[in-house]
C-alpha cells in the first residue's frame, strides 16, 4: 500500500483510525500527520529498493485498492536493473490465489545467487547453531526467547521454543532465533 493521502480518500481502513487519532492530538494538523506518515509510505521508499520484486494485486480489493500498490511497484520497476513481476488477480479482493506461494518461491529461486546462508553456522554471541535436514530446521544450543520463522510471503510459519521445527514446504525462509537472523532455503 502506498500514497497515504490518496489511500485515505478512498479506503476506510486505516484512515478512520488515523483521523480518530488526529482528533486527540492538540496542535497537530492533517498536513503534519501526512508528513509523519510519509516516512512509512511505500511510495516514498520504493526508490530505495535494490532487489528483485514480485507482488500481486486483487482488482476487487477494497482494503488496499490496486493502484495504491501499483504506485510503489512502478517506481521499483523503473529502475530496470532488477526483475519485477506484478500479478493481477481480476476476481480476488484482499487475498492471494492458491498458487501464490509456489510463484514466489519460483521467482526467488531463479534469482538465488548461492544456496549458502547463515544456516549451518555457529553464532558465538547467541551460543546457537542452526542447520537444516529435509524440511526440518534443527537448532542446537540454548534458546534465548522464541523462534520466529517467516516464509517468503511474509507470513509467520512458526513461532515457539522447539529445537526441531518441521516446515510445510520447500521455499525461502527468514528465521529469528536468540536475536540472530538466519536466511535459508529448503
Amino acid at each position: 500500500m502506498g500514497d497515504f493521502p490518496d489511500y485515505f480518500r478512498i479506503g476506510a481502513w486505516p484512515s478512520t483510525q488515523a483521523y480518530n487519532w488526529l482528533k486527540n492530538q492538540a496542535g497537530l494538523t492533517e498536513a503534519d500527520m501526512y508528513d509523519f506518515l510519509s516516512y512509512f509510505d511505500t511510495k516514498n521508499m520504493a526508490e530505495h529498493v535494490k532487489s528483485h520484486v514480485i507482488t500481486a494485486v486483487g482488482l476487487q480489493d477494497e482494503t488496499c485498492p490496486p493502484h495504491t500498490n501499483m504506485a510503489p511497484f512502478n517506481v521499483v520497476s523503473k529502475n530496470g536493473k532488477y526483475d519485477t513481476e506484478l500479478k493481477v488477480n481480476q476476481s480476488l479482493s484482499h487475498a492471494t490465489h492458491p498458487e501464490w506461494n509456489n510463484e514466489i518461491n519460483a521467482f526467488f529461486a531463479k534469482h538465488r545467487k548461492t544456496t549458502t546462508s547463515a544456516v549451518g553456522s555457529f553464532i558465538p554471541e547467541t551460543g546457537v547453531s542452526v542447520r537444516t535436514e529435509g524440511l526440518s530446521v534443527i537448532i542446537e544450543g540454548t534458546l534465548n526467547g522464541v523462534v520466529n520463522i517467516y516464509g517468503a510471503d511474509g507470513r509467520m510459519t512458526y513461532r515457539g521454543m522447539s529445537h526441531r521445527i518441521l516446515l510445510p514446504i520447500h521455499g525461502l525462509y527468514i528465521m529469528n532465533v536468540s536475536g540472530a537472523i538466519y536466511k535459508f532455503s529448503l
